[in-house]
């Protein structure tokens, strides 16, 4: 799990503005981003309860997401990225599939920043 302080307040109207921003498709994973308004990394990710009913799923869903953004070599950098589950809950359960998708969402982002 990523620190809070490296959390994206989405509650926040300013950070609202990240669904305009550049966005990347891989899988059932979309991810906004763009640079930070700071000079550090914050990230969010979101899994919406129409997609994945079940709370212990979601949650199972944005803990592998989390896990793998801390793994990656974007928390050096200062942007803001949204991470936007947009599969179905079957498509939730194969947590390795999400993580190789999300491995290679990150790598995408790293390469286009």
């Amino acid at each position: 799990m990523l620190k809070k302080s490296q959390r994206l307040n989405l509650s926040d109207p300013k950070n609202r503005g990240i669904f305009r921003a550049q966005n990347l498709t891989q899988g059932n994973l979309r991810a906004f981003y763009r640079k930070s308004q700071g000079e550090s990394f914050k990230a969010a990710v979101v899994v919406p309860k129409k997609r994945v009913p079940t709370a212990a799923l979601r949650n199972e869903v944005r803990r592998a997401l989390y896990d793998t953004i801390q793994e990656s070599s974007l928390t050096s950098l200062p942007i803001e990225v949204l991470i936007l589950f947009e599969g179905t809950s079957e498509a939730a359960k194969s947590t390795i599939d999400l993580k190789n998708n999300a491995s290679k969402l990150m790598e995408k982002i790293g390469k286009s920043t």
